[in-house]
């Protein structure tokens, strides 16, 4: 290409040898610096998802460093002990290692250990009670998430954001489903800002919305050296920080952005295969404010900051971590083969919810976040004989046990779901079983909504123990049941039934889908149905039968 260069120049006469310079360690300079250049730029435009990476890379898989450490060994050794043939034998073996036991060996057996390390400790840490946390008197998870994100999406007024993902939050003394209000559109997400938050109120099930127009310097959506991924990233390089546990609250009229991280403590263990390994540990939370700056609460000290008051920081995939190494209790061939005692995360509905469920149970002092999972038999689905709960800012654990198989989330899903006043209506589904604790009993709440999610039809309750069914249909009894005040409160199963005719439930929406009113009618036997509907004319409608 340079001799065709020159003798263009040239016009037309080729060049001599000596007039073609030797530019071979030059570009290979030239390359090297454009490559290093690149790199860097890639790795501070992209620093969320290098530290990541690396962090899962170097820290949290601690195998890998060791083992290419002894391939690096063997790989020293061969070339000291001399010769062509050893010095290749060497370097086959190091690399040999470093593949095979730093990439696929190390990381398996590593895993192996850190869940049998956190098994041991749970079973020596975790209090064993009588009764689970009783739900809270005070605040009640009412309003599904399904339902919140549809009043959320439906109440945004600004073109160019969207709302993010949702997450439970105590805010102006109310537990809401929170949102943040993030660009939509890549010029908005490189010039602009977060613009806000939308909270949802989920103690209701009218629809309650409050949109906050509160500017973040560095929010959710941003991108490069703004966003709020990249600022938390670069204050704690040496954490695993957590995005599923990120949230935006307010306090006192001043908006946060909150989001927790994992730290990983490095051992070692002799046998089968010596290795390091890592077990991971809830490290802190990082809380942001409007003007970008940030506060490292670590976790000894979430429990008595006034900021993070009420608030459920402990992350959700430690939870899930936890209960899973319980699998490895009685070793990892037990887990694998024999599978005594091994229980798993019982099945929940396919709606879209994953362990841990964290609904508000009773506290002395200040509103509190319990984490809740339920397991059952491996492979079995015979019913859950523990539940366990996991406090929402300090991750302290207890495990409720049962000589007799409960019924378990998924179960009574499908009992709400052929409840006869439910099972006459079309398009609906029920949806997002949480556990409700009144005393020593365990009920399944379950949701009953349109396929639109434009409100919330029925709420039921399913007692754990014998199968009984309770549904009610306004805020006022849901609350009077899990506070335990439902005097007035029946299976409807009973209360509808007879021989006096067909009950009759008339749900009235606006035009956007929301519940605006319910009525049951009683029609007589052989009787009809009339329903006249006036807007701009009158329609009749005359259903069959």
């Amino acid at each position: 290409m340079l001799r065709e260069l020159i003798t263009l120049l040239n016009g037309g006469q080729p060049p001599r040898p000596d007039e073609i310079p030797d530019l071979s360690g030059r570009a290979l300079a030239v390359a090297a610096v454009l490559g290093l250049v690149l790199l860097l730029v890639g790795v501070v435009l992209f620093l969320p998802v290098v530290q990541s990476l690396g962090y899962l890379a170097v820290v949290a898989t601690p195998s890998l460093v060791w083992w290419t450490g002894i391939g690096l060994l063997v790989l020293v050794v061969g070339v000291a002990v001399g010769g062509a043939r050893a010095t290749t034998a060497g370097v086959t073996l190091g690399l040999g290692i470093v593949v095979v036991m730093g990439l696929f060996v190390g990381p398996v057996v590593g895993g192996i250990y850190a869940h049998e390390h956190t098994a041991d400790a749970m079973q020596a840490n975790v209090q064993t009670v009588d009764t689970l946390p009783n739900s809270s008197k005070a605040h009640t998870r009412v309003l599904p998430r399904q339902v919140g994100d549809k009043y959320a999406q439906s109440s945004m007024q600004f073109p160019q954001y969207r709302t993010t993902e949702s997450d439970i939050t105590y805010t102006n003394d109310t537990y809401t489903w929170s949102y943040g209000l993030a660009p939509d559109n890549p010029m908005v997400a490189w010039l602009g800002t977060q613009h806000g938050a939308v909270y949802v109120d989920m103690e209701q099930s009218e629809k309650r919305v409050s949109v906050r127009e509160t500017e973040f310097t560095h929010g959710v959506g941003q991108v490069f050296t703004d966003s709020f991924g990249y600022r938390t990233n670069l204050d704690r390089l040496d954490v695993n920080h957590q995005p599923d546990t990120r949230f935006v609250f307010e306090q006192d009229g001043e908006a946060y952005l909150a989001q927790s991280y994992v730290t990983h403590e490095w051992q070692f263990k002799l046998f089968p295969l010596p290795q390091l390994y890592a077990v991971p540990h809830f490290g802190g939370v990082q809380v942001v404010d409007q003007d970008g700056s940030i506060r490292d609460i670590p976790a000894k000290k979430v429990a008595s900051v006034d900021l993070l008051n009420g608030q459920s920081v402990y992350p959700y995939s430690l939870v899930r971590y936890k209960v899973n190494s319980m699998k490895y209790k009685q070793g990892a061939l037990n887990k694998w083969f024999w599978k005594e005692g091994v229980l798993e995360m019982a099945d929940l509905p396919a709606d879209g919810n994953d362990w841990p469920v964290t609904v508000p149970t009773e506290s002395d002092d200040s509103p509190e976040l319990t984490h809740y999972v339920a397991t059952e038999p491996t492979g079995s689905g015979s019913g859950v004989y523990e539940v366990w709960t996991f406090d929402g800012q300090t991750g302290a654990a207890a495990i409720k046990r049962y000589d007799d198989a409960q019924i378990g989330p998924q179960k009574a899903t499908k009992f709400i779901r052929q409840h006869k006043d439910v099972a006459r209506l079309n398009n609906v589904e029920a949806v997002e079983p949480v556990p409700v604790v009144r005393g020593d009993t365990l009920y399944w709440q379950v949701k009953v909504i349109p396929d639109s999610s434009n409100g919330l039809t029925y709420t039921g309750f399913v007692n754990a123990n014998s199968g009984k069914t309770i549904l009610v249909s306004k805020t006022n009894k849901v609350r009077a049941f899990v506070t335990g005040s439902d005097v007035n409160i029946t299976d409807r199963n009973e209360t509808d039934s007879g021989g006096s005719g067909t009950s009759v439930r008339l749900v009235v929406t606006d035009g956007e889908g929301t519940v605006v009113r319910r009525s049951n009618v009683t029609v007589p036997v052989n009787g009809s149905v009339n329903i006249n509907v006036s807007n701009s004319g009158e329609k009749t409608v005359r259903p069959n039968g």
